[in-house]
């Protein structure tokens, strides 16, 4: 963990292990083949440790106020409008995603209550490459909060195993404190 914002310092760089137990419900309307409507539900209980950096401080012992550090529950409300036009669910080869959302969240922290809300567009698309082989995937995703003191884990964030090779999740925390 590097802190907030882009003008934070290398030297800053701290670590800790996330302990998180998250589940996500949704029900969908497939309105048309390719188009539906979703309502969801997501919960997150997030806790924080010392990490297993020998050489790294504890994020929670230089960034102590840190919104989130000493863990924090969240409770989200989605609703969607997705447009799909990949032709597999499991491993497809070509089409689009679209999505648009907004989310209602109350975070937990210690004694207080912070309700806010998300929004964002997320969108991918596979092309056709020169052969049929070959495929090019893209892939963006906008996201904008209503609170900059929510926790941590909860704020917009860059990176992860599975959208930046080699960093991890939370390499890069976009809001600033």
């Amino acid at each position: 963990f590097f802190g907030f914002g882009p003008d934070t310092a290398e030297s800053a760089e701290t670590n800790y292990t996330r302990n998180e137990f998250e589940w996500f419900g949704a029900a969908s309307w497939n309105v048309t083949k390719t188009f539906r409507l979703s309502v969801g539900q997501h919960l997150q209980v997030f806790g924080v440790n010392e990490g297993n950096v020998d050489t790294l401080p504890f994020t929670g012992a230089v960034f102590p106020d840190a919104p989130g550090i000493h863990g924090a529950t969240i409770l989200a409300h989605r609703f969607s409008v997705i447009r799909d036009t990949d032709d597999d669910v499991t491993t497809p080869t070509r089409g689009a995603y679209a999505q648009a959302f907004v989310e209602w969240l109350n975070a937990f922290e210690d004694d207080r209550s912070m309700p806010f809300f998300r929004g964002g567009l997320e969108g991918g698309i596979i092309l056709e490459g020169p052969t049929e082989r070959f495929k090019t995937v893209a892939h963006s995703r906008l996201e904008l909060g209503t609170r900059r003191d929510s926790p941590l884990f909860a704020q917009a964030h860059l990176g992860g195993d599975s959208t930046l090779r080699g960093y991890g999740d939370d390499r890069f925390t976009e809001c600033e404190m």
